[in-house]
């Protein structure tokens, strides 16, 4: 599809001011990521703004993993799995909320806890109750691999 400059414009805007990710802009307006990429750059450069920082970058990963949990838990909803028996690490920001969420854990009263290698790896003693474990990622670090391996980055547990 062809877009008027005013129309790569508008994208580039979206992308720059994270109203929606390059990836989201290439799928809704059927263009690759690149193109996505270079209508941002446009923008910024005729309205003579700075790049976008490396906070900005991560930001935009925050965002994608987090559609990708809510979708995850959208689906087991749909596979019968009561939403209030599927926990993100991600919510716990305090040390009590981490220790009162790996409580429920632990109970069986929480029985899917999702997130990341970095976020559920060390201290996250939950696997008591544990059947199976899925690893969504490729770690980057050796010692990821091994810690992963004593808590996942994706638990499931059984009923009691």
């Amino acid at each position: 599809m062809s877009y008027t400059r005013q129309e790569r414009l508008d994208i580039g805007k979206q992308i720059y001011n994270n109203e929606i990710s390059k990836t989201d802009a290439a799928i809704k307006y059927s263009i690759s990521e690149g193109t996505a990429r270079d209508y941002m750059r446009l923008y910024r450069d005729v309205n003579g703004l700075p790049p976008k920082n490396r906070i900005q970058k991560e930001e935009s990963t925050v965002q994608i993993s987090m559609h990708i949990y809510n979708y995850l838990k959208t689906e087991l909803v749909k596979q019968g799995i009561p939403a209030e028996e599927i926990a993100f690490i991600h919510d716990a920001k305090t040390d009590a909320q981490r220790e009162a969420l790996f409580r429920e854990m632990r109970s069986g009263k929480k029985k899917i806890l999702i997130g990341s290698t970095d976020q559920c790896g060390m201290g996250v003693n939950v696997q008591a109750h544990i059947t199976a474990m899925h690893h969504m990622d490729c770690p980057w670090k050796p010692s990821s691999i091994e810690q992963r391996e004593q808590v996942s980055s994706y638990l499931l547990v059984k009923k009691q």
